[in-house]
């Protein structure tokens, strides 16, 4: 039985490195709503530089709600 005791602590750093590394359950929704919120900077930024016409700009918003 004593010969086991050293599993505890692999175990407890294999736990911790699969929640570091799949995240913790919040961060799906969370990444999804800072990846949408990003996109729409990103495209209002480009349309007040001149770079989308007001037609793409347009359909980009739409490609982003739907």
């Amino acid at each position: 039985m004593v010969g086991f005791g050293f599993l505890i602590p692999i175990l407890i750093v294999g736990a911790l490195v699969y929640v570091v590394m799949n995240g913790n359950g919040f961060e799906g929704k969370l990444s999804q709503d800072r990846r949408e919120t990003d996109a729409r900077q990103i495209i209002n930024e480009r349309y007040a530089k001149g770079e989308l016409n007001e037609d793409e700009f347009e359909q980009m918003k739409k490609k982003l709600t739907d």
